[in-house]
């Protein structure tokens, strides 16, 4: 039986022992769990969840465990790059495909279409095609290492190979291209075994993302070792429905904790939802706020996105307190520990009397939004801070019979900018908890990409204004999302895309090209492409939303960006240092 995230109760039921992990059997004919393989949704899942392995299982349409198997060794350098990944792609998308695979070689491999997919099939070639006895093509198998490429045994197997193969009356060109598949896989592939496993790994986790989602990327993101950042991981569980919240000193442990209860009231704060249709409005002004005596919003004001939580919307994850960069474990230890012994804090001052801390831990605790049920905004509490805390040194508790509350000091009105919340989360947490796209200045609206005399897409109306070079189109290419990418195969886009990965690589030639991966402003994942000469010119400068223009291209049903220019946009100016 697989049970449903209701049917758990956290009160009465162990999560661990409720959750059976090893149905593996029952998960590879699931078809929760093969939906999830056959589009790439595997973000958190092991061995599955980078760009290029999702990529390759869309590509495959992969809804079984053989094919699973298989794609965890083809992923690998060897069999990629010496074209036999692409191959194996064709000619499991094509059975018409399959029957120009060298007749020996299918014969021996029929479950891969005649492919060497895993290190056995090295074996088996060198065996049943050149005769070799079983030791020397072990021999052979570890020779593509490289450690041993230069020892006489190898070479000695190696002349082997090239002899009987020449006895046997082979064709030339057949020995020397299988001879090449061989040496250029060998080394980087995996043991069917070793793949098999990893597969079955996959699979348990596919099922706790496909039943338990919300769970289990926060448990990816305590783990602190995926492939992607926490920001990531995070979004994934925005995606399956819950609002992330900020550390708070009431309610957060030491890392990620879902919370499925309804929250009280002073919990309540807006959330940008980044997965929605509304449309982005890039002449939206930053709103601030006289919080004297009001309650933080701690959050972008934008109409257009923001999103109220509600009944419907209960699921919460608030992020750790060992989450803010700098907090200090004994900080953190100490909060905890007080909490557990004499309940929640009721304000700054209960705080600092019940657990003293040093006043910069506390400075991040309250920039960072910790103390946000209080009712009071950061500019008030950190005055606060100013006027209670004693200084650097840590008064122990019980030095106080009275908890002190900060004088009556008349302020003059203290403006909470919300843009400044985004800006505080990204120096303290690593990223910002609302849509990364409200933070850029983008007047895409306003700057029409053209296309000049000699055939230059790459300059916008402010790059062209200066030079006399006479535009032949004056038509702006339209921004599109991930999901309309299929509708535009083969024309020419504009995309926004906030970096998730980007990976440098190299062409057979020794250029330098990347794969970029990126979120939309809908919230969904997109892939580009940066050859040579792209990336020469514009290379990416660190994490940011970028624009990109190029031209939608498809292989195996999977859409792409080649990407012919890129430019990041600047962040909107924090008006607590002179912005508006």
């Amino acid at each position: 039986m697989v049970l449903e995230p209701f049917d758990l109760d956290p009160v009465t039921c162990d999560f661990r022992e409720a959750v059976d992990i090893h149905a593996i059997e029952q998960f590879k004919h699931d078809p929760r769990i093969n939906e999830l393989l056959r589009t790439g949704d595997t973000i958190g899942c092991f061995y599955v969840e980078s760009p290029a392995m999702r990529m390759l299982l869309k590509k495959l349409e992969v809804t079984d465990y053989p094919t699973l198997v298989a794609a965890s060794s083809i992923i690998r350098p060897g069999v990629a790059q010496s074209g036999m990944m692409r191959e194996y792609i064709l000619r499991h998308r094509d059975p018409e495909r399959r029957k120009q695979a060298h007749p020996a070689m299918y014969k021996i491999m029929p479950d891969t279409y005649g492919v060497m997919v895993y290190q056995e099939d090295v074996i088996k070639v060198a065996h049943l095609y050149a005769g070799l006895t079983l030791a020397e093509a072990d021999i052979l198998r570890r020779g593509m290492s490289g450690k041993y490429r230069s020892r006489e045994e190898f070479q000695r197997v190696k002349d082997r190979f090239f002899a009987n193969c020449k006895a046997k009356r082979y064709p030339a060109h057949d020995v020397e291209e299988i001879w090449r598949q061989i040496e250029s896989f060998a080394g980087y592939s995996f043991a069917k075994g070793h793949s098999a496993s990893y597969a079955v790994e996959s699979y348990q986790s596919l099922y706790l993302k496909a039943y338990h989602p919300l769970e289990f990327m926060v448990a990816v993101a305590n783990n602190f070792g995926g492939f992607y950042h926490t920001e990531f991981y995070l979004h994934e569980a925005r995606r399956g429905g819950a609002v992330i919240e900020a550390p708070c000193v009431n309610v957060s442990g030491e890392l990620c904790t879902l919370s499925r209860q309804r929250r009280n009231e002073k919990w309540r704060m807006k959330n940008v939802e980044c997965r929605t249709d509304a449309v982005f409005d890039p002449t939206t002004t930053w709103q601030t706020q006289s919080t004297d005596h009001g309650q933080s919003t701690h959050s972008i004001e934008n109409p257009s996105l923001e999103i109220l939580h509600s009944k419907f919307r209960e699921a919460a994850i608030f992020l750790g307190l060992s989450n803010i960069k700098g907090m200090d474990s004994a900080t953190v230890g100490r909060i905890l520990h007080e909490r557990r012994r004499n309940g929640a804090f009721t304000d700054l001052p209960d705080l600092l009397h019940r657990a003293p801390i040093p006043v910069e831990q506390a400075r991040m605790l309250i920039r960072v939004g910790a103390f946000r049920f209080t009712g009071r905004s950061k500019p008030q509490l950190l005055w606060d801070l100013t006027l209670l805390h004693p200084g650097a040194k840590v008064v122990e508790r019980g030095s106080d019979l009275f908890i002190t509350k900060p004088p009556g000091t008349k302020l003059p009105a203290l403006h909470h900018f919300d843009l400044s919340d985004a800006y505080d989360e990204l120096e303290l947490l690593g990223f910002p908890l609302c849509d990364p796209f409200l933070l850029v200045e983008d007047r895409s609206e306003d700057r029409m990409i053209r296309r000049s005399d000699d055939g230059n897409t790459g300059k916008t109306d402010a790059e062209t204004e200066p030079v006399t070079r006479k535009t032949t189109t004056h038509k702006a290419l339209p921004h599109i999302l991930a999901r309309d990418m299929l509708a535009h195969v083969g024309k020419r886009v504009s995309m926004l895309g906030y970096v998730v990965h980007v990976k440098p690589t190299k062409t057979g030639t020794g250029e330098r090209m990347s794969f970029g991966s990126f979120i939309d402003r809908a919230g969904d994942f997109w892939d580009s492409t940066q050859f040579p000469s792209v990336e020469a010119r514009y290379p990416f400068r660190g994490r940011g939303v970028y624009r990109l223009t190029g031209k939608v291209e498809m292989e195996f049903g999977h859409c792409s960006l080649g990407v012919e220019y890129l430019e990041k946009l600047p962040w909107r100016p924090d008006p607590r240092y002179g912005g508006t």
